[in-house]
């Protein structure tokens, strides 16, 4: 059976990912398996979605229980707006989509006020059919997120139509749910990775430094070869690769 997850065990593989720890280790540290890791992972691309809350304003649940008591009662709209402080509109709307006065049931709507929190929202290159115009010509071309925004800010500064942020490029490519960028235009990415990686992940969850081994201190070598003065001198080293891939270097 299928592994799930509480909120907080998504939140801390999100977290454990964007440090640099690979799938098999998160998956030891949470009881599961590497697939399911992956897979939690791949519908966003290795981003962590935001989560989504209830704006304070929206009705609660024990105002759509006196709603539903003042209904019964046969009190007004108005008369339950006073009585909760709301305007009539919003009171009325909310019975209208909920069955009207004769079938309206609190927790029925409130059920459904939760679902429709939930719903993917358009997002911004979807509403946005010139600056998604804009985003693709420059993904073609290889130009980076960050290049990209910053380019449109220099040279449409009016335009506030016309602004987006490397991060929202980088969710509307990773994003499963998001059709605006299709997700093979990671493709046009440098890096083309299906997952985003943090900027601490390495191939060994290292951050950023190079293992030598038995490496010889460049200070080590021979004086006659800072000078610059004799021809002849050469250095060498095996670069390795990922998939098994080695190269010798000589300069």
């Amino acid at each position: 059976m299928r592994r799930t997850f509480t909120a907080e065990e998504k939140a801390s593989v999100f977290e454990l990912w964007k440090n640099g720890t690979g799938f098999s280790e998160i998956a030891n540290i949470l009881g599961s398996k590497p697939g399911t890791i992956f897979t939690m992972l791949r519908d966003t691309g290795g981003i962590k979605p935001h989560e989504r809350k209830r704006a304070v304003a929206h009705l609660t649940l024990s105002e759509r229980e006196e709603i539903r008591a003042g209904l019964s009662a046969k009190m007004s709209i108005r008369a339950i707006a006073t009585a909760l402080n709301r305007s009539p509109s919003t009171i009325s709307r909310e019975v209208q989509r909920n069955r009207g006065r004769r079938y309206y049931k609190a927790v029925d709507a409130n059920n459904r006020a939760n679902r429709m929190a939930k719903r993917p929202k358009p997002c911004l290159l979807d509403q946005n059919l010139p600056l998604r115009k804009l985003v693709l010509e420059k993904l073609e071309m290889k130009w980076s997120p960050e290049q990209i925004s910053g380019w449109l800010r220099r040279t449409k500064p009016r335009q506030k139509t016309l602004r987006i942020s490397p991060e929202t490029i980088y969710k509307t490519l990773y994003f499963r749910s998001r059709e605006a960028l299709h997700h093979l235009n990671i493709q046009h990415l440098r890096r083309s990775h299906s997952l985003r990686h943090g900027r601490r992940h390495t191939r060994k969850g290292e951050r950023g430094t190079i293992n030598i081994v038995n490496g010889t201190p460049i200070h080590e070598r021979s004086r006659n070869i800072d000078n610059r003065r004799s021809l002849g001198h050469w250095e060498g080293d095996l670069v390795s690769g990922t998939k098994n891939s080695h190269i010798d270097s000589f300069f």
